[in-house]
């Protein structure tokens, strides 16, 4: 009834124990074939009885079926495999920091990646110690004043690399337990680089902005229809509008009869061209 995988393992195991004068019990665990043919899980605890010289003379056992609970420890097991990976694997970085000492307690591979410092040297340090220090302080203060256990926490701040460079990160960050302790699951995204762009963005266009307003030429901005999107206010000067009279209008329109049809074939040609120069023409 023993599983074959079994029965040589068994066999050794029950061999040695009675061999020893001093063993008074036996374990082990095995599969069972069943009525149905199917397996179920044994766990057997056998009590040595020995004559005065310690030779075994019998033995008493129970068996358990134990079937149950060994499935719930492989789905239990399948599931803490399935957070690993989810954890170690995960491109942004991730880690879990104790509640009360703030003391790193596990780290990801991206992190190690993206900051510099083994996983050892992260163990040893606390979320402080990636704060720039002239921040590390309000950055606690902040943290114990705003972060519950059991919710959401999300915030912006400056970390700082091993090599000392320092980086712009959105934290967000939820209650787990780990182990026996009250902890945090936390990811960190970069946004250094898309803040720079977005600055660089801004300060680019508001260069452009002054630029326009600032031109004695009159700058227009029209979509494919030839509808006015933008219209700088040097038209005031030139033709006694406003910008707000001419924006959303079609720039057709307002183009002599005459010179109407050229000016629409001259856009059209805009498809395949950078840019053309118009000949002199006539408004209405």
């Amino acid at each position: 009834l023993i599983h074959p995988q079994d029965i040589v393992r068994l066999e050794r195991s029950l061999d040695e124990t009675l061999r020893n004068p001093g063993a008074q019990s036996w374990t082990s665990d095995y599969k069972l074939r069943r009525m149905d043919g199917r397996y179920a899980d044994i766990e057997e605890n056998g009590y040595i009885l020995r004559n005065k010289q310690g030779c075994a003379k019998r033995m008493i056992g129970v068996l358990r079926d134990v079937t149950s609970r060994k499935k719930a420890e492989a789905e239990l097991e399948t599931l803490k495999n399935t957070f690993s990976d989810l954890f170690q694997l995960n491109p942004l970085p991730m880690w879990v920091y104790d509640l009360h000492s703030l003391k790193f307690l596990d780290v990801n591979e991206a992190a190690v990646a993206h900051y510099g410092y083994s996983k050892s040297e992260f163990l040893s340090m606390s979320i402080q110690d990636i704060r720039p220090q002239a921040e590390a302080a309000a950055f606690v203060e902040k943290l114990r004043s705003e972060v519950e256990p059991g919710k959401p926490h999300s915030l912006i701040g400056n970390h700082r690399k091993k090599s000392g460079e320092t980086i712009l990160v959105h934290i967000k960050g939820n209650s787990i337990h780990y182990g026996t302790k009250e902890a945090r699951l936390v990811v960190a995204i970069d946004i250094t680089e898309k803040t720079r762009f977005e600055r660089a963005l801004i300060d680019s266009e508001r260069r452009f902005k002054t630029l326009i307003q600032e031109s004695s030429d009159l700058i227009a901005i029209m979509d494919g229809d030839g509808v006015y999107k933008y219209v700088s206010p040097t038209i005031e000067r030139l033709m006694g509008l406003t910008p707000e009279q001419v924006v959303g209008k079609n720039a057709f329109t307002a183009i002599h009869e005459d010179h109407r049809a050229y000016l629409i074939e001259q856009m059209e040609a805009l498809a395949e061209k950078k840019s053309i120069k118009l000949a002199p023409y006539r408004l209405t």
